[in-house]
């Protein structure tokens, strides 16, 4: 088990976690919140393609209209947040294996993407932290 408030008390820590299944997301939510962190919990467990993904992604996260469900836009959105201003964000990402293992190429681009943006908000010392939950 990770120490989520520690951890989401400074930017510097932001990354891509991978977690099993099974953790409490409701703590993870709790010490989010209580750190004044925007939380989403987006559920895969129905995502077979890309389009199913940027579908789920772009629901949970209230992406705006004009996201034009590919690649580029999505990291342009993940680094953006103009809609949904906060100190920082957590992405808890469920159901990681149905995506990864039905097309795994795109779960890569999907890490890499994230993996980006952490990198992003980094340098904007803002808290951005993923968790990919899998089995």
């Amino acid at each position: 088990m990770r120490h989520w408030l520690k951890l989401f008390k400074s930017y510097k820590d932001s990354d891509v976690y991978i977690v099993k299944q099974g953790i409490d997301l409701s703590e993870i939510e709790h010490m989010a919140v209580s750190q004044g962190l925007t939380f989403f919990k987006v559920d895969l467990s129905r995502v077979a393609t890309k389009e199913d993904f940027f579908s789920s992604v772009s629901k949970t996260l209230k992406f705006p209209s004009y996201f034009g469900m590919n690649w580029d836009a999505f990291e342009e959105c993940l680094t953006d947040f103009e809609w949904c201003t906060s100190a920082g964000y957590v992405i808890v990402v469920q159901a990681v294996e149905a995506f990864s293992q039905k097309v795994p190429g795109e779960f890569k681009i999907a890490r890499s993407v994230f993996k980006s943006a952490v990198k992003y908000w980094k340098v904007q010392k803002r808290p951005f932290y993923v968790i990919l939950v899998n089995k």
